[in-house]
Formats: C-alpha cells, structure tokens, sequence
C-alpha cells in the first residue's frame, strides 16, 4: 500500500470515471449533494464546530514547521477538493442538476501544481505564506506575503511562477479566522473575488526570476444562468486557448510610472461546480472538470466533446425560438396552431 497516497488519486488522477467502479456519476452527485445538505443542517445546529477547517483555531508556525509522525499523515494532506472529470455520454455531458442554473463554471483553470496555501502571522506582525502540496501535505515554499492571516486557499502555482509571480486561487475555505467551507460555492467564489480585488496592487519586489509568487490572482468564474450561448461566447472560448493577464512590469528606476506587460496562462480545462455544494475535501461528484487535453485511450479532449454538445443544443434552442416566433406571428395572423405554409403554383 502507499501511505503517501492511500486512495491512489496519482493512478487515477485523469482517467475517465467509467473506467473505475462505482454508480454513474449523476447518481453519485445527487446522492453526494443529499449528504452534504445533512452535514450542513447537522453542523449548522452544532454552531458549524464540525467543520475541519473551523476547528483549526488560530493558524500559527508550528502547524508548518513540527516534523511529521512517520506513522501519520501531514495536518494539510488530502485537505483539498478533488473534482471528478465529467463524464461524457451519448446524449451529452451528465449533468441532470438544472443545468444552466446549478452549476458554476470556473476557469479557464491555468496549468500549474494544484496546492494549498495557508497563511499565519509572526510575533512581529508580518504575515507569512505556506504553500503544501495537494497530496501529502508537504510544505514546500514558505514566504512573506500581503494575503491576510489566518487563511486558507485553494491554489495552483502557475508552471512559470518564476517569470511570472502568479498564485492561481481557485477557491477558499477559511479567510481571516472566518470559516467559509460550509458556504455554498456560489457565495464562495464572489466573496474570494471582491475579497483579493481589495488587496494593494503590489509591484514586482525585483526583476524575473522571483523568489516567491508575489500575485494572487483568482481564476474566473461564471454565474448562472449557463445558457449555451454564453458557455459558447464566454466560458469555453479562454477555456480552450487560455487567458490573458495583464501583470505589472518591473519599475526601471525608484518614481518611474508603473506598467502592465500581458502574460498568457495556459489553460488546462474547465471547473464546474454544483452552485447549491459546500467545500468539500477529497474526490466528490459535486465538481467536474472538463480537460483541454485528450485523456489517455481518448482522441480528442472532453472539451471539445463538450463544446460540441453545447454547440448541438445552441443550434436546438435557435429552432426552438425560431418555431415560437413564427406560431406567434401566425397567431396573431389568425392561423391556427397547427399551421402550413404552402407556395401556389406559377
């Protein structure tokens, strides 16, 4: 068996669920739901002290820096969400959750290494940024930074971190001692936008390479109503090329004006979140990811297949609406429900 990783996410990670056993995914997701609402109800009543990252208290150093017992897990392994690649059947993609007003698109999600950040306050009032790793809990950067303490994010490091001195945020689970897990992913996402857009602008410590990702940058995320015509002109289109950041360039000299200089991020697919779900650590069926690339045994990528299955039902929504203006406006020419339109010889 690997201590390091019991359930043996690294084997699966990115292998179709069909090919693992278990219900299908749609089941699995309602029944999923189901128990988190319980949870929920259960830990409400209890004043939310179930909730693991509720029960932390105070984050301080030692969390980070006290060795590991070799016969337990780190404090921070396994802690992260791990969304389950949607499946794609014949008819489309499984989601049967109200699909234009249950889910909340995030992405396009950037390429980098998926981690958590947690950050903690000195004696002497600085704050202090520790990235782990997603798996084992590892820290493996740890460095000054203007997140608030007593926090905690969901994260992927960008590939280019030292170029660019990106933290993707994917998500949050605590923000200034405030526990936000048990809050729905709808009120999650807002409140981890409107909450970094109030940080300073910082500029870059020095030039390329940096010592340590110095932006957090939160991924988009899309609200509903998901109708195909905005999954077709808003959230698929950067989900398949990627996303533009624009970043502040190095000052040349101490009083120079401060610039943006556009980096490309690239992008490795789609997040999908059931919008009604709370933060849920591990694999669950309440977040989806649809990859940009294909998955191994596949020929073209599950975002393709699902750009063309939102395509198909596009194109149905426009007959649809076509049909309902042309019985309105035969109804309102007197012809009946059932009309023909026929063409008189010569």
């Amino acid at each position: 068996m690997n201590h390091k990783d019991p359930h043996n996410r690294r084997a699966s990670f990115k292998l179709p669920p069909l090919a693992r056993a278990g219900d299908a995914q749609e089941a699995r997701r309602l029944a999923a739901l189901e128990q988190q609402q319980k949870r929920r109800e259960k830990v409400i009543t209890l004043s939310r002290a179930s909730s693991y990252f509720a029960t932390l208290g105070t984050l301080t150093p030692d969390s980070d820096s006290a060795p590991p017992s070799p016969s337990s897990p780190l404090k921070w392994a396994n802690k992260l969400m791990y969304a389950e690649v949607l499946e794609l059947g014949g008819s489309g993609p499984r989601m049967e959750v109200d699909r234009e007003n249950g889910w909340v698109a995030v992405g396009p999600v950037p390429v980098g290494k998926r981690c958590m950040a947690v950050t903690y306050a000195l004696e002497n009032g600085a704050v202090v940024t520790a990235l782990h790793s997603r798996l084992s809990g590892h820290l493996f950067l740890r460095y000054p930074s203007h997140l608030p303490p007593d926090t905690i994010l969901d994260c992927i490091l960008d590939t280019k971190w030292h170029e660019t001195g990106l933290l993707h945020i994917l998500d949050v689970m605590r923000w200034r001692s405030q526990d936000l897990s048990t809050c729905e992913a709808e009120f999650r996402f807002w409140f981890l936008q409107s909450r970094i857009a109030e940080l300073p602008l910082i500029p870059p410590p020095s030039a390329p390479p940096f010592k340590q990702p110095y932006v957090p940058m939160p991924v988009p995320f899309y609200l509903s109503p998901l109708t195909p015509a905005v999954l077709l002109m808003n959230v698929l289109p950067p989900a398949k090329v990627g996303r533009m950041i624009p970043l502040l360039a190095p000052l040349p000299s101490p009083g120079a004006v401060l610039d943006t200089m556009p980096t490309l991020c690239a992008s490795d697919g789609l997040l999908l979140y059931l919008k009604a779900a709370t933060y849920q650590s591990g694999p669950t069926p309440l977040a989806c990811w649809v990859p940009n690339q294909p998955l191994e045994g596949e020929s073209e990528s599950r975002l393709d297949v699902f750009e063309r299955c939102v395509q198909i039902r596009h194109a149905q929504d426009l007959l649809t609406a076509s049909d309902r203006l042309l019985r309105a406006r035969a109804a309102q020419a007197g012809m009946p429900n059932g009309y023909e339109v026929t063409m008189e010889e010569g």
